[in-house]
């Protein structure tokens, strides 16, 4: 409104103007006219016109002071219309601007803002005129206004552009572009500045945005196992552009792909990959869908590489395929990864076979006529129960391990060797009728022999029972073959079992023997002692008969114990007896690995054990104690006493006996004591 009064004014006051000009020029005019007609009329009376003449000259100079005063004042409206609508334009543009406008006086203190830079600012126009642009500048952006400040002082600089940011009433910071440049009200005279202030917030958080995002971009594509591509659909995959990651993907360079300069990359994928993943675009590309497929490549070291491709095609506005673009990624590690998990997942950890699942399924997989005649083997090692026992795991899974070995040797390529259980093993012998069969079994008991001559040191031998059977037509199932084999297997175990047992256990005897002072002969006479206790007792036929076995094998836990503490010239450490008291449990668990042996299980443990509770490992006493245990210990003692040890020199029989009868009631079975002094003293 007050913009509207302002021109109203100018407008009246430029009709007043044009009214009195061209009075001024008529009046001019009219004075023109009577001068020039007194002329006339005193020439035509021919009177004295000299003082007439001075008189029309004098109007007429002031006629013409009156038209310089009319041409004057036309100059001085047009310049007021002029200065008047340039006012109207500065007015116009100052309140409608869409920047920030603010004229400053020579201390950088507001007289003049326009509404958009209240609007940038977020503070009225009042408050900007009484707040200096220093207490609304951010504390972080003030050194380098004061510098520039400076500078202008000093002369240095007449203007500037930067950004900066400004506090909001709110305390938030919005990012604006200034720029200053001076005005010059009179010439040669700085005396303002005006300063322009451009909302640029948002165009800087787009930047910074950017920025991030083509940060995030370059560390994603630095660190991506693989590269970034984008290439011409063809079959030579012409690249475009191609990320640093190519170096280490395949060898090359970034460069060597660009147009194919050095190479395609299709060189690069291996031969038999190229027309298949050519194909799998083709099929792709029409669909719009994104392409995923894993292939190989041949890097410049001549090494093959499984990567992972992901991309997609980019269309023009027509809708045909321009360029593709992706990820090429190295999943040579996932890949070798995945063999391993595969590998773990069909094969024996101990021995490297393949496992009862992979077994199985390749069972299933041969049921075609392809694989016939299909000979299937099971095998089992026999007195593995009773060596892990005797001499440790460690002993049985070296048999497992070597029989694995064997099995591996003796098989062809297309042979499937498995273990199939603890000690249990199977062959698939595909396109094998039951006389190859038979040539393969007597091959593995040729490799069996060789083992044991080979670790003829072993206090036990690798033994094996075998059965086989043979499908030689499509009418049975694999399965029922396989149950053939296993029936064939059960039957040779039952031929070979008691004399197997009967092996081992006399090897773990001669184990004993060797590593510690007893002797069979001990063992002989240890049999005979216990027996003439056990008829004094009148035990029964089948208790001296257990009898006679339980002394020859009371030790055979010793089998395991170190003979540097079997064979110790002087007492023992309490760390050494932990370890020998071990071995009446050791004896007990190797006797319950085999039938045989399994009743006198319970006297090996416990032969140890005392009268008077104080004995190992459970600390039985009295009749808790079994009776041929407490007949053994009697005379155990009395063979140990008068034979000679290491550390002393042997006692003579009195002297055992009497040690022995000291000690009934505690140590041994009173009864029993009373009898083998009976017995021994009967002799003497």
């Amino acid at each position: 409104m007050l913009n509207n009064m302002e021109n109203g004014q100018n407008n009246k006051q430029g009709n007043y103007r044009f009214t009195d000009d061209y009075l001024s020029l008529l009046v001019f005019l009219l004075c023109l006219a009577v001068g020039l007609a007194y002329l006339y009329r005193s020439w035509s009376a021919n009177r004295q016109v000299a003082g007439d003449v001075t008189v029309v000259f004098s109007i007429l100079l002031v006629l013409m002071v009156m038209l310089w005063r009319v041409r004057k004042n036309a100059q001085l409206r047009k310049l007021s219309e002029e200065l008047a609508a340039s006012t109207d334009l500065f007015q116009k543009v100052f309140a409608l601007a869409p920047v920030g406008i603010a004229l400053l006086d020579a201390d950088d203190n507001n007289f003049m803002v326009n509404p958009m830079l209240e609007q940038i600012l977020g503070r009225t126009r009042q408050e900007l005129l009484q707040t200096h642009w220093t207490a609304i500048t951010h504390p972080d952006d003030q050194a380098e206004d004061q510098e520039l400040h400076r500078r202008w002082q000093a002369g240095t600089i007449n203007h500037f552009y930067r950004g900066k940011r400004f506090l909001r009433p709110d305390g938030s910071a919005v990012w604006c572009a200034v720029q200053v440049t001076p005005l010059r009200l009179r010439a040669g005279q700085v005396a303002q500045k005006m300063a322009i202030v451009e909302d640029i917030h948002a165009k800087r958080l787009a930047l910074e945005a950017l920025r991030e995002s083509e940060r995030s971009k370059s560390v994603i594509l630095a660190n991506l196992p693989g590269m970034a591509y984008r290439c011409r659909y063809d079959r030579d995959w012409t690249m475009l552009f191609v990320s640093e990651g190519c170096l280490e993907l395949t060898g090359y360079p970034p460069a060597s792909f660009i147009n194919n300069q050095v190479l395609s990359f299709n060189q690069v994928i291996a031969p038999e990959y190229r027309d298949q993943l050519w194909q799998e675009w083709e099929n792709t590309v029409p669909e719009g869908v994104p392409f995923r497929s894993e292939y190989e490549i041949v890097t410049a070291q001549g090494v093959r590489k499984w990567v992972l491709e992901i991309g997609r095609a980019i269309y023009n506005a027509q809708g045909v395929p321009e360029a593709l673009e992706g990820i090429i990624i190295d999943i040579n590690a996932e890949k070798e990864k995945e063999a391993m998990l595969r590998y773990i997942s069909e094969h024996d950890f101990m021995t490297g076979l393949y496992n009862r699942t992979c077994f199985e399924e390749m069972l299933g997989q041969m049921e075609s006529k392809a694989y016939l005649p299909l000979s299937i083997m099971a095998m089992d090692i026999n007195g593995v129960r009773l060596i892990n026992n005797a001499f440790g795991y460690d002993a049985g899974d070296r048999l497992i391990a070597a029989t694995a070995k064997i099995l591996q040797e003796c098989c062809r390529p297309l042979d499937v060797p498995a273990r199939i259980g603890g000690d249990e093993f199977a062959l698939l012998l595909p396109n094998t009728d039951p006389e190859t069969a038979l040539v393969m079994l007597s091959t593995i008991k040729e490799a069996v022999l060789a083992y044991n001559r080979d670790h003829s040191g072993n206090p036990y031998e690798l033994s094996l029972s075998i059965g086989f059977a043979t499908k030689e037509t499509n009418a049975e199932r694999n399965y029922d073959t396989l149950k053939q084999a296993d029936d064939s297997l059960r039957n040779r175990m039952l031929l070979n079992q008691h004399s197997s047992h009967n092996a081992i256990v006399a090897s773990i005897m001669t184990t004993v023997y060797e590593k510690s002072q007893e002797t069979e002969e001990h063992a002989k006479r240890l049999a005979a002692l216990s027996a003439a206790i056990g008829r004094k007792l009148n035990l029964s036929h089948k208790n001296l008969g257990e009898l006679e076995l339980f002394a020859t094998l009371h030790d055979i836990g010793k089998a395991v114990i170190d003979d540097r503490i079997l064979n110790k010239p002087g007492r023992l450490d309490e760390a050494e007896w932990e370890i020998m008291r071990k071995h009446p449990e050791i004896g007990h668990r190797i006797a319950k690995s085999t039938d045989e042996l399994e009743p006198i299980a319970g006297y090996i443990l416990t032969h140890h054990e005392h009268w008077d509770g104080s004995g190992y490992p459970r600390g039985l006493k009295g009749t808790e104690i079994p009776l041929l245990s407490r007949i053994l210990a009697v005379a155990d003692a009395f063979d140990a006493m008068t034979e000679d040890r290491v550390y002393r020199k042997a006692f003579s029989a009195e002297t055992a006996l009497a040690e022995i009868e000291k000690c009934a009631g505690t140590q041994f079975d009173p009864e029993i004591v009373r009898i083998f002094l009976v017995i021994m003293r009967g002799k003497s």
